[in-house]
């Protein structure tokens, strides 16, 4: 072991001699008698240096370099860093920020150690890490039965203002109305921990109406969660149901934050539109944009913002333009000719211009829609077909009576 004394690591992102930063340097002679070591080291590097200059040699068997991708933590590193984390850094072992946290949507301040916001989130902010917008902000809410509180005070941005109200009556429920159809992520709680029960009961429910039994969509069941929910549903209203327990028990609620953004809009602060090529009602994810059920007939892409290539159309552009079509162009969406269609071979000279058949069948010798198939070679195709019981690839029944007739 001595002869690694005074040896140095460093981490760089660039070459050896640019972007280092020291991570141990061995303290002298005889510092090491453990030939296995162990060192700690919270960097992001892209390589690892170890440097020895005592003008000897190395006796060096093996390395090991254990951590995580940057933004991911746990023991198989799929445990995303907190977002508040500063450039996404935290420590492969527990999570923390290694760089600190950002605050700047908390009303307060976060913790380093989780990323959590303390004191709650600026107004329109929802999440325990401040950072989705909050559907909830100043909406309606309604408190049933009525009368009971201010329900207002549940999405007013302040955790400050709460409400109490029963939980033990069969309609008693907080229902918060967010104007128009949403796409939900997440559902936060913020409780009156002394005067709210964390026994199991808690449900939260998605509908499209008042009535939340009529079409709801059961969100949550379980315990009382001071953490994100995390969801995704679309609606235009969410209920609260407290948990039915005993005479006099009552619930303590000051602030309900729905993170999520308006049907079809994504962003920061559901500033953008969806991408107007996204199959499935056009949804799209809350924060890149990206379609999440595919694209259009024409369309390809994440955005779903690249047409079709010359020569093809339809879903993922997997379907080719008509051999008629003038110069293979044809529209994206329905395969139409977009400069007509190529007539040569059809009877007449008469093909239509969208689809390309020949309308009034072929010259002699030619069969098929669009009078590309010799006729010897349809009637060994047809002999095929009726004497071995296959089908060729390219042909359909169909195609073929269309071909005879």
């Amino acid at each position: 072991a001595h002869r690694m004394n005074d040896f140095r690591l460093y981490f760089a992102n660039g070459s050896v001699y640019e972007k280092t930063e020291l991570c141990f340097r061995d303290k002298g002679l005889q510092a090491h008698n453990n030939l296995n070591q162990s060192i700690d080291c919270n960097l992001s590097p892209t390589r690892n240096i170890y440097y020895f200059n005592r003008h000897t040699f190395v006796e060096l068997c093996y390395i090991e370099i254990n951590g995580c991708w940057k933004g991911f933590w746990g023991e198989n590193c799929t445990v995303p860093c907190p977002p508040t984390c500063i450039d996404q850094h935290c420590h492969p072992a527990n999570g923390s920020c290694i760089w600190g946290c950002d605050p700047s949507k908390c009303l307060l301040s976060c913790f380093v150690s989780t990323g959590i916001c303390f004191g709650g989130c600026v107004l329109g902010r929802a999440g325990q890490y401040c950072n989705k917008y909050n559907l909830a902000y100043n909406q309606t809410a309604n408190i049933f039965p009525l009368g009971q509180s201010n329900a207002g005070l549940s999405v007013d941005g302040l955790i400050s203002t709460c409400i109490i109200f029963s939980s033990t009556a069969t309609s008693s429920y907080l229902q918060v109305e967010f104007g128009t159809l949403s796409a939900i992520t997440t559902v936060h709680f913020v409780f009156g921990r002394e005067n709210t029960t964390a026994d199991d009961g808690h449900t939260v429910y998605c509908s499209n109406t008042t009535d939340k039994w009529i079409d709801a969509i059961l969100l949550y069941s379980g315990k009382r969660l001071d953490t994100d929910i995390t969801i995704f549903a679309v609606c235009k209203y969410l209920t609260y149901v407290p948990p039915m327990l005993s005479a006099n028990n009552m619930v303590e609620l000051c602030e309900i934050e729905i993170g999520g953004c308006p049907y079809r809009r994504y962003g920061d602060n559901c500033e953008h539109v969806c991408p107007e090529n996204c199959l499935g009602q056009g949804q799209c994810d809350l924060i890149s944009g990206n379609c999440l059920s595919g694209c259009s007939d024409g369309w390809v892409g994440e955005q779903c913002d690249q047409g079709c290539w010359k020569g093809t159309w339809g879903t993922n552009c997997t379907d080719t333009c008509s051999p008629k079509c003038i110069d293979q162009h044809c529209y994206p969406s329905d395969g139409f000719c977009v400069w007509g269609c190529d007539p040569q071979n059809c009877r007449n000279n008469n093909c239509n211009n969208q689809t390309s058949v020949c309308t009034e069948g072929c010259v002699d010798g030619l069969v098929g829609q669009y009078c590309n198939t010799t006729s010897y070679e349809f009637a060994a195709l047809i002999n095929r077909v009726y004497n071995t019981g296959t089908r060729h690839p390219q042909w359909k029944m169909l195609d073929c009576l269309r071909s005879i007739v």
